[in-house]
């Protein structure tokens, strides 16, 4: 596996963008290059960045569980 730049401003920040992409392969490849970059970095980078990541997901819950008790439920059809 190609070793990833932990110097790079913002790289964290910008995997996290590709985890929530629409497309499939791209949030599976954003998730492994994460996944390898937080197991380069220092302890308070790895922290910061799973908050974040936390943060993500409990705001994409939020907005699903809305999605889901928003939608008017009709009787099947007879």
């Amino acid at each position: 596996m190609a070793k990833l730049d932990s110097k790079l401003p913002g790289l964290c920040e910008n995997l996290l963008g590709d985890i929530v992409h629409p497309v499939s392969c791209i949030q599976e490849a954003g998730a492994l290059a994460l996944a390898e970059l937080l197991s380069e970095l220092r302890p308070e980078f790895t922290e910061a960045t799973l908050e974040l990541l936390l943060k993500t997901y409990k705001e994409k819950l939020a907005v699903c569980i809305k999605m889901v008790f928003s939608k008017t439920i009709s009787p099947p059809p007879l």
